[in-house]
């Protein structure tokens, strides 16, 4: 799944969308002409893996930033009652 989803921001389907209709479309003609490389499933499991694990350490990261943005508040609040 994590290949899939890296693989169509890469190939840029927007871009391909036809017509400026309230609803737009992809012409399939457009999409088969559109040449990828298909690896062999151990290097999707590969990838997959290492990308859970950086999205894991993102999240990670983004929450000790929320908790350290909340303390910093809390602080700053405490500090200008002095």
């Amino acid at each position: 799944m994590e290949y899939a989803y890296f693989k169509l921001i890469e190939l840029e389907l927007d871009k391909l969308v036809a017509g400026f209709a309230a609803v737009p479309t992809l012409n399939r003609n457009d999409v088969h002409m559109i040449e990828t490389v298909i690896a062999p499933k151990e290097h999707f499991v590969n990838f997959s893996n290492d990308v859970r694990s950086f999205f894991r350490s993102i999240n990670i990261i983004n929450r000790e930033v929320s908790l350290l943005n909340r303390l910093c508040d809390t602080l700053l609040s405490k500090l200008s009652k002095l």
